[in-house]
C-alpha cells in the first residue's frame, strides 16, 4: 500500500505510526528545493522581526524573543513537514504565538479585540483545509505528500479542493477581502 520511494526529499526524521489496519501515519520532516527557499527566507525575515524589536525597544523584549523564536520554530517545522497531519497541526500552532504577538505588542488601542479576532478568522477558515485533508484520506489512505503527489483526482473534486484551499490560505495570509 505505501511506497517507499522517497526520491523527492531528503529525510531528517521519519517513522511510521499505525493505527490499525488500514491507518499508516508517517511522523517525518524532511526538505525539498522549494521548502528549503522558505526556510531560508523564514531565517532571513525572523533576523530582521528580530533587530526591529532591538530598535523600538519593545517592552518584556524577553517574551518578545520567546514568542518570536517559537513562531520561527514552527514555521521551520511546517515548511519541512512531509505529511498533511503534521502540516496542518504546526500550521495551526502558528496562531499560538500569533496571538501572543498581537495581543502584547500591537500597535493600537484595539490590539485585544484586533488578536481574539485573528485567532478566531483563521481557526475557522482553517476548517476548510481539514475538510480538504479528510476528504483526501477518505478518498486515498494516505496523508503523505510524496504519495498524495502521484494520485489522480477527479476534475471537479480538484476544483472544489482548490476553492476550499485557496479560501483557507486568504484567511490565513489574509489576502484583501479576507482581512478585517
Amino acid at each position: 500500500m505505501f511506497d517507499k520511494n522517497y526520491s523527492s526529499y531528503q529525510f531528517l526524521y521519519l517513522k511510521y505510526c499505525t493505527f490499525s489496519s488500514n491507518i499508516q501515519y508517517c511522523v517525518g520532516f524532511g526538505l525539498d528545493g522549494i521548502s528549503l527557499i522558505f526556510i531560508f527566507l523564514t531565517g532571513f525575515l525572523f533576523i530582521l522581526a528580530f533587530l526591529t524589536g532591538l530598535k523600538y525597544k519593545i517592552f518584556f523584549l524577553f517574551d518578545y524573543c520567546y514568542c518570536l523564536f517559537s513562531l520561527e520554530i514552527f514555521l521551520l517545522a511546517v515548511f519541512s513537514a512531509i505529511d498533511l497531519i503534521s502540516f496542518f497541526f504546526l500550521f495551526e500552532s502558528v496562531l499560538i504565538p500569533m496571538f501572543l504577538i498581537i495581543g502584547l505588542w500591537g500597535s493600537l488601542n484595539r490590539k485585544i479585540y484586533a488578536s481574539i479576532l485573528f485567532f478566531l478568522f483563521t481557526l475557522l477558515g482553517s476548517l476548510a483545509l481539514l475538510f480538504i485533508i479528510l476528504i483526501l484520506f477518505y478518498d486515498f489512505g494516505s496523508f503523505n505528500f510524496n504519495l498524495l503527489n502521484k494520485v489522480e483526482i477527479n476534475t471537479t473534486k480538484e476544483y472544489f479542493m482548490w476553492l476550499l484551499g485557496f479560501l483557507s490560505f486568504a484567511v490565513k495570509v489574509p489576502v484583501f477581502p479576507f482581512h478585517i
